[in-house]
């Protein structure tokens, strides 16, 4: 399974993706599930062509639903709605995949999840438009000081100015680093 980390702001909706391995291949079922919920319980379930509410963990109830619910190309990826604190931790997306008339294989609880997320969320205000323009700015200086050189210009081009331009931000509860 492929393990990702995402950070979400609490009050937002964030996109947990998934995508089958195969998407040539019809889904019959999909889950998505946390370790901490009962075994019976789901954050979303989707089988026989519908969502599955009776199995929903009550605190997800209204807010989850799959990206596509044709599941286009594979796509399986779960928009969880107006994320709380409490919505962090193992999120683990599971599918299960059949050909033709072919009887779906044993219990989608046995299968192997495709995707893992951790799911951080931090309270609401710690990420802003701040991050955008604090690096437009750094990238608008660098610029700046590269055409204020003497330095040959090609085309469009710049020789310093290649590379990669690193912006750095912080906020209370940790330093992000955008490149």
């Amino acid at each position: 399974a492929k393990l990702k980390n995402i950070t979400a702001e609490s009050g937002l909706n964030v996109t947990l993706p998934c995508r089958a391995p195969n998407n040539d291949i019809l889904i019959s079922v999909v889950e998505w599930s946390r370790p901490d919920l009962k075994r019976d319980e789901y954050v979303i379930l989707y089988r026989d062509n519908q969502l599955h509410p009776d199995y929903q963990d009550p605190s997800f109830k209204g807010r989850v639903d799959l990206q596509d619910s044709q599941m286009k190309d594979g796509d399986v990826s779960l928009v969880l709605k107006d994320v709380t604190i409490s919505d962090a931790g193992t999120y683990e997306c599971r599918i299960i995949q059949r050909t033709g008339t072919t009887r779906m294989k044993r219990t989608w609880l046995t299968t192997d999840p495709i995707n893992i997320i951790n799911l951080s969320v931090v309270p609401s205000g710690e990420f802003s438009g701040n991050v955008i323009s604090t690096c437009y700015r750094a990238l608008v200086s660098k610029i700046s000081q590269v055409e204020d050189s003497k330095e040959p210009k090609f085309g469009n081009m710049f020789p310093a100015f290649s590379g990669n331009i690193s912006c750095g931000i912080s906020n209370k509860l940790r330093q992000i680093y955008i490149y």
